[in-house]
């Protein structure tokens, strides 16, 4: 697909304008089909790794290991988006390369005429091109200062002189509309261009990080153009009055010394927002806080984690940590001693042998009812003296 040349001379900036969009919806359409193409060295890759992602989804299956309805949800979904990005220009075209490419100048136009600031589109490049022709205008009619002048005296403490404010001002004026419009817009058409590329990267968890980064560039160029739109549609409400009333005061032979030092100044503060504002969008759109994964949930990047599987729970709930072996055993023994008391007491004998207090009598039988609840078997009698023999004696004396 050619593209209208640029020109030097009228039309300069609406012609360049135009240029960087015809070259922008060449690079994502084309491009796109180029890598898309069923012989690519892309789509060949892209057939590989689908294969490989669905043999590793049928040996996690075949090896037993847990499988939720989330997580074959999330596969269909991701090998669904992958195909759809990789092989169908139709449903991409609609999704996302007239969402990209021509959805930020709709959005804008649609502010422009509720703010009432000039429109973006066409209409946004003829204004651009219309203040263009006026800055040329001034920058041959000057402000007046003549050489060999008797009125020169009148000129001094100016802070430019006019071809130094004229042309500064014209300079950064174009610098300012084309260089941030050219990076959004050429970059636009260069991420659409490989998203058969970066689909395939959804695949698995542990490259779908460049899938996020590829989704937050789109992003950017998005919002990009719609904020480079809105303050080209500001600026020029603000350039269009003062270069009209600046060409009549001209033309009538008044003379405006200080018209070389507004224009720079205008010019230099319009490339600086302009800029800044894609900076803070740049900074807005890759943010580390905003993440897709805590957006949209885990379905698309979450890990395959790989767990045995549980026959007495089919749905394979969230796991409890259940206590130790040596808690069942003593468990099962307690639960044991309890049963053999109650049947003592139902037989009317005396308390087992265990629920004696050495060297003394023996205490009133303690029922279960009676102990903490929280303690532990065998410690509810557990000896608090020392015994002592003759031998023991003995042996202290010795010592």
């Amino acid at each position: 697909m050619s593209c209208a040349a640029v020109i030097s001379g009228v039309g300069f900036l609406s012609a360049t304008l135009a240029q960087i969009d015809c070259q922008a919806e060449t690079l994502g359409s084309y491009g796109y089909g180029a890598l898309a193409d069923p012989g690519s060295p892309i789509s060949i890759a892209l057939g590989g790794l689908l294969t490989i992602c669905v043999a590793l989804l049928g040996i996690r299956v075949a090896l037993g290991y847990s499988f939720k309805t989330r997580d074959a949800i999330g596969a269909v979904l991701r090998i669904g988006i992958v195909l759809t990005l990789a092989t169908s220009w139709p449903a991409w075209r609609i999704v996302g390369y007239d969402l990209i490419m021509n959805g930020p100048t709709e959005v804008a136009q649609a502010v422009a005429r509720g703010a009432g600031i000039p429109a973006s589109g066409n209409d946004l490049s003829n204004r651009l091109q219309r203040a263009d022709d006026g800055l040329v205008i001034m920058t041959a009619n000057g402000t007046g200062r003549l050489p060999g002048s008797d009125l020169r005296d009148a000129f001094r403490g100016i802070a430019l002189q006019d071809e130094a404010g004229f042309g500064w001002g014209r300079l950064l004026f174009l610098v300012g509309t084309i260089a941030p419009y050219t990076v959004v817009r050429l970059g636009a058409g260069i991420l659409l261009a490989l998203a058969p590329l970066f689909g395939a990267f959804l695949l698995f968890g542990v490259s779908s990080s460049l899938f996020q980064g590829w989704v937050r560039g789109l992003g950017f160029t998005a919002l990009g153009s719609l904020g480079i739109s809105l303050v080209q549609g500001v600026s020029l409400a603000i350039f269009e009055p003062w270069l009209a009333d600046a060409i009549v005061r001209r033309g009538t032979g008044e003379f405006i010394p200080a018209a070389a030092t507004e224009m720079a100044a205008l010019s230099l503060v319009y490339a600086i927002v302009t800029i800044g504002v894609v900076i803070l969008i740049a900074r807005v759109t890759f943010f580390p806080g905003i993440s897709l994964r805590s957006t949209i949930g885990d379905i698309f990047t979450r890990e395959t984690v790989f767990r045995p599987f549980d026959a007495s729970s089919p749905t394979d709930p969230v796991q409890i940590d259940r206590p130790g072996r040596a808690h069942d055993i003593a468990a099962s023994v307690a639960k044991s001693a309890r049963r053999e008391e109650r049947q003592v007491l139902a037989q009317g004998g005396d308390a087992p042998i265990g629920t004696m207090a050495l060297g003394g009598s023996a205490p009133p039988f303690m029922s279960v009812s009676t102990r903490q609840r929280g303690e532990t078997l065998g410690s509810s009698y557990r000896r608090t003296f020392s015994r002592s023999t003759a031998s023991h004696e003995q042996r202290d004396r010795k010592a």
